[in-house]
């Protein structure tokens, strides 16, 4: 099958047949994608446009734009290229407004390159003060074409047939997928322009106006990875007691060890290995302050350390830490790439405690998790780009297979290794029942580590986004910061402050049960009286006799709380404590798929409201988005990778 295209003046036949995306024949599913006729070439509209004199616009700091005003994105390629080796031209569709009624240019970081888009009728723009902000740019369009076809042999393999559709971190809508739309969209007669005086043809696409893109893959091979066969396997990983019967108890130094990891951290302290854990182990010992709130000492941290006497580091036995791999989760998709900047995700290494009497996993009373959180080197959208790809590899491969190793091995080892994982470590969280000491009750406690810039050395640090404690229930200055930050809260754009009305507010550590939630005595009329745009609806069912004001006030509670710390483990997304067990390594249903009440105003049985999760689904979307968009043009467009960027979620 062939699908005729124009390229640089020329007709350039692309042979696509169906056995290059891999779709079998043998099921009425894959008869459906095989009985779709490719055969006629592409149609192409003409255009006629006047050419007009191509005055150049400067890269200067062009105002900043709402990326959530674009309503399309369209790519055409250049038949000549221009004398600046520019082969395409982007044309970027904004809703005209209040928030950008002035603006008739912006710069755009597309993949480390600056690009002015303007709506001037200059260079790439056709007509001035349209709505369609233009620019030339440079792109690789066989790239393009194979990450495409990539995606339509993920989404045939996996047999994939919904799309979940999600509002900050909740689902709110399942809608139906079909592969034959992708097809049929590159069949759809192409336009050739007159870009002032240079002619170019639209790039068809299998995509299109398709958003989001569904996630393809098998969650517990490239998002969160915790079967035995990996986080057990006995040449990566350490386990002392051996609790999976694996033989991973024989080397401390696995490249996957929790001493190796915490070795690898070890950059420039002048310490040695044992001495930079025990200096760690020590925050728990003595009282810390951190933002002007104190860190209480639990020094039943002893407990769990056998022989060490919890003051010289010679007696602490780095070779049988009481820790075991849990999972390595992929967090690429708290990347931010947007027209303006790109940041990078997280790989993450989960670890669960052991209960050193008994040489198995610590439960009840006794859990405890330690989560290594390293921000990605790829950070730029072609960089992150392929990375996503990389993951996705994954799902081809088999768990605990010699290529799955070490493919993920691959991915890891640029944040885990020596030098560099010290300065890749974003920050190393605690959350704990055991250290009060072993057997003894007391409160879940979460606590933050970072390196320190001077000494090296793992010290506490504040909890992001989530304030202390004391202001977490019924606390006027909370109300106060949520009436004022509202529409921020609801778009879930806000940040949480290191200070607020001149006091301390950021948490240094949190204590904390599985039935906190975060609320406050917000009042209604403090509030906006409607949605912000820029809002999403979290909701999935509703009371029909709640009002408006309150599902504001309930919307805005809700934001805050699920995007704290604390809280998104807690009642806020009925979470006992660990969203990755550190008995049984599962995940919480906030992770797989949990329908929850909101624990202020209850069901909508009860006159409340109803909100869904399924955390790894919206995670992988945000994956499959940065694998398959284009960076010169598709991510303006993406609604997923907008509100990822915009939302300043740490979880």
């Amino acid at each position: 099958m062939k699908l005729m295209l124009k390229k640089k003046g020329l007709t350039h036949c692309l042979s696509v047949i169906i056995a290059t995306f891999g779709l079998s024949t043998g099921d009425a599913y894959a008869q459906r994608i095989s009985t779709l006729k490719l055969l006629e070439p592409i149609k192409t509209v003409e255009t006629a446009i006047n050419p007009k004199i191509i005055k150049p616009v400067a890269i200067v700091n062009a105002p900043l734009f709402d990326q959530r005003d674009i309503r399309d994105v369209e790519t055409f390629s250049l038949l000549v290229e221009t004398v600046d080796s520019f082969n395409a031209a982007t044309f970027v569709t904004v809703e005209r407004n209040r928030r950008n009624a002035d603006i008739d240019k912006f710069t755009a970081l597309l993949d480390g390159v600056k690009t002015v888009f303007n709506d001037q009728g200059r260079e790439a723009d056709i007509e001035a003060g349209d709505g369609i902000f233009s620019a030339f740019v440079k792109i690789d369009k066989d790239r393009q074409l194979r990450d495409e076809i990539a995606f339509l042999k993920r989404a045939d393999r996996a047999r994939t047939q919904e799309i979940k559709i999600f509002s900050g971190r909740s689902l709110v809508e399942v809608k139906d997928f079909d592969l034959q739309d992708s097809f049929k969209q590159i069949r759809e007669p192409q336009k050739i322009i007159s870009i002032n005086g240079l002619e170019a043809i639209k790039i068809p696409s299998f995509l299109g106006n398709l958003t989001p893109i569904p996630f393809t893959g098998d969650e517990n091979k490239v998002l969160g990875i915790n079967n035995p066969a990996v986080v057990s396997h006995p040449s990566f990983t350490y386990d002392p007691c051996d609790t999976d019967g694996t033989g991973n108890n024989i080397d401390p130094n696995n490249d996957w060890s929790f001493k190796t990891l915490m070795a690898n951290l070890n950059q420039g302290t002048g310490l040695t290995t044992q001495e930079f854990i025990h200096a760690w182990l020590r925050n728990w010992m003595t009282n810390n302050s951190v933002n002007g709130f104190v860190i209480p000492s639990r020094t039943g941290v002893m407990d769990y350390f056998p022989g060490w006497d919890g003051v010289n580091a010679s007696t602490l036995d780095i070779n049988n830490l009481p820790f075991r791999l849990l999972a390595v989760m992929n967090r690429l998709d708290l990347a931010k790439v947007s027209y303006a900047s790109a940041n990078s995700g997280e790989t993450r290494f989960v670890f669960g405690l052991l209960n050193p009497n008994t040489c198995t996993p610590a439960f009840g009373i006794n859990q405890m998790t330690v989560i290594f959180e390293y921000g990605d080197t790829a950070n730029q959208c072609s960089t992150i780009k392929s990375r996503a790809q990389e993951w996705l590899a994954l799902d081809s491969l088999t768990l605990g297979s010699a290529a799955y190793m070490n493919a993920l091995k691959a991915i890891t080892d640029d944040v885990t290794q020596a030098p560099g994982a010290a300065a890749a470590l974003n920050q190393l969280r605690t959350n704990d029942f055991a250290f009060d000491g072993l057997g003894l009750f007391g409160p879940w406690q979460l606590r933050e580590f970072a390196i320190d810039s001077g000494s090296g050395l793992l010290v506490p640090t504040t909890t992001k986004q989530t304030p202390d404690a004391g202001f977490r229930s019924g606390n006027s200055v909370m109300a106060q910061f949520m009436e004022q930050n509202a529409n921020d809260i609801l778009c879930e754009s806000h940040t949480v402050p290191t200070s607020f009305m001149g006091n301390p507010f950021l948490a240094a550590s949190l204590d904390y049960l599985s039935t906190s939630f975060w609320t406050a005595p917000t009042n209604a009329a403090n509030l906006p009286a409607v949605f912000p745009s820029c809002h999403t609806s979290s909701i999935s069912n509703v009371s029909g006799g709640l009002p408006l004001s309150m599902q504001i006030q309930s919307e805005v509670r809700h934001k805050f709380s699920v995007n704290t710390c604390d809280d998104c483990h807690a009642q806020e997304t009925n979470t006992f404590f660990t969203h990755v067990n550190p008995v049984t390594r599962n995940f919480s249903g906030f992770m797989t798929g949990i329908t929850i009440a909101d624990p202020q105003l209850g069901p909508p049985g009860s006159g409340g409201i109803e909100r869904e999760f399924d955390d790894l689904q919206r995670r992988g979307q945000i994956v499959e988005e940065l694998a398959v968009r284009s960076c010169f043009g598709g991510i303006l467009g993406s609604n997923v990778l907008i509100n990822a960027a915009q939302v300043k979620s740490v979880h």
